[in-house]
């Protein structure tokens, strides 16, 4: 009987001692932003986009860490922007499709991060990704775009490019964007 109760009292002990609180710690699943441009391991979020159609069948899609606020006060009323990451992709498509964009497809683009907007100008960034830029490792040797939804009022895109030197630069960009129609740019 004795060894009944030991054995009982080690099961309860057991119990007791595997239901302790450290089994509800909850790990938080960590992601990257959504709306974001990512270069190697560095991760830049973008909370706005401006789409602009120009003369020539082309089309600007780009993407900033500003808000579409201090973007518009910035070509509204000319308030500068400081520490602005820029992407900008044009297309030889106006007007934009839910497809594919290929390489091809791109007339240009560039990466550009912690520079200023002063009267109009985007000054004093750091390239990340160029075309024909005088760093050919900056240059990328393939990339695509991939737009799942476009309407009036949002665009949802991926993107995809690797530079000269092997590095991947992807992005994502879900959300609502300012129009800019029959721009000059």
């Amino acid at each position: 009987m004795k060894v009944l109760k030991f054995l009982y009292l080690i099961v309860i002990v057991a119990f007791v001692v595997s239901c302790s609180s450290d089994d509800d710690t909850v790990i938080p699943f960590v992601t990257a932003p959504q709306n974001n441009v990512t270069v190697g391991e560095s991760v830049f979020e973008m909370k706005s986009a401006i789409i602009s159609s120009s003369i020539g069948n082309n089309t600007y899609i780009q993407l900033t860490n500003k808000t579409e606020t201090e973007l518009l006060a910035n070509m509204n009323d000319g308030t500068n922007l400081y520490d602005v990451d820029f992407m900008v992709i044009r297309l030889n498509q106006d007007p934009l499709g839910e497809t594919t964009y290929t390489f091809s497809d791109m007339l240009d683009y560039d990466f550009m991060i912690d520079g200023d907007i002063i009267y109009g100008e985007y000054e004093d960034g750091i390239t990340l990704l160029a075309e024909n830029h005088s760093d050919t490792n900056l240059e990328a040797v393939s990339g695509s775009v991939t737009i799942t939804y476009y309407a009036v009022d949002r665009i949802d895109l991926t993107f995809e490019f690797e530079r000269n030197d092997g590095t991947i630069i992807t992005g994502s960009y879900s959300g609502s964007f300012i129009d800019e129609v029959d721009s000059d740019n």
